[in-house]
């Protein structure tokens, strides 16, 4: 046993690309959801006093955005109506950590062949999703910029949440080999 040496275990980090489009998929599907059910809560509960801009990013004169498109700027809650931004990220929130603390996987990750991992490889678990899910739901521009200056960060492609909760995103299906073939344009 002590010539053997322990055979190392690869990780595939999966590229931001490709993280981005399943965090899309993801905000498209859940967020337009989202969006649909707070919508319909507005016309029984009287939420105006909510809905009302309370930061002094937004004028009082300026309408709000409109609201079909505005689940695409969910991470962007400081410059929505409070409760339409806050709710419609809450959900996000919480719909991340439930599915990559418990299966690995959000609906956007299963699609592109992604799991939500601890630095080993291993399953995230729900206490590490939680804190993982914090910064792609509320913070996510911030929570990108700071993990890009992080040494450590660059290294494993992590968001600043993913290092504080020392996750990972890697890719669960390889790549098909190269085509033996070679296509050139005139």
């Amino acid at each position: 046993m002590e010539g053997m040496e322990e055979e190392r275990k690869r990780l595939y980090l999966a590229s931001w690309g490709e993280r981005l489009v399943a965090w899309l998929v993801d905000v498209i599907i859940i967020g337009g959801i989202s969006m649909i059910l707070l919508l319909y809560l507005r016309r029984f509960i009287p939420l105006a006093w909510l809905e009302r801009p309370q930061l002094f990013l937004w004028p009082r004169r300026m309408p709000s955005p409109p609201y079909p498109p505005l689940f695409l700027l969910v991470p962007f809650i400081l410059i929505t109506p409070w409760f339409t931004g806050v709710g419609a990220a809450s959900i996000l929130f919480i719909y991340w950590t439930l599915c990559e603390g418990l299966g690995g996987q959000s609906l956007g990750k299963r699609l592109m062949g992604l799991r939500v991992a601890n630095l080993e490889g291993g399953e995230a678990g729900l206490a590490r999703a939680l804190v993982e899910s914090l910064g792609k739901a509320f913070l996510l521009p911030l929570d990108m910029v700071i993990g890009l200056i992080i040494p450590e960060g660059v290294e494993r492609r992590q968001r600043l949440f993913n290092y504080l909760s020392s996750t990972i995103v890697i890719r669960i299906r390889e790549r098909p080999p190269p085509s033996k073939v070679e296509y050139v344009k005139t």
